[in-house]
């Protein structure tokens, strides 16, 4: 996009980042802190909505409903809520 066009998406863009970031600091202080980096969190939900149109079907088995408390439990639970120890995962650095 050019210039002014590019400006605005991207500032809309990062209305939405911030939004969803102060979203997860709420979750956080309600429910305790985190065990992933919140701007990781925040740009991995955006992957998983962003991609939904390419899979998802209206008029097929699953409802909206199905889908969206799917999503959220994925998203705020974990695939199977397993604590996973530091141990198991490859050494990484955080920066």
């Amino acid at each position: 996009l050019p210039g002014e066009f590019r400006s605005r998406v991207n500032a809309k863009k990062d209305q939405y980042t911030r939004a969803l970031m102060d979203i997860l600091a709420e979750v956080e202080r309600t429910h305790g802190p985190a065990h992933v980096n919140r701007r990781i969190a925040t740009y991995t939900l955006f992957g998983m909505m962003n991609w939904i149109y390419n899979w998802y079907d209206p008029l097929g088995d699953l409802s909206v409903e199905v889908l969206s408390q799917s999503t959220c439990r994925l998203f705020l639970g974990g695939y199977v809520g397993m604590p996973v120890s530091d141990a198991v995962l490859p050494h990484m650095t955080t920066g």
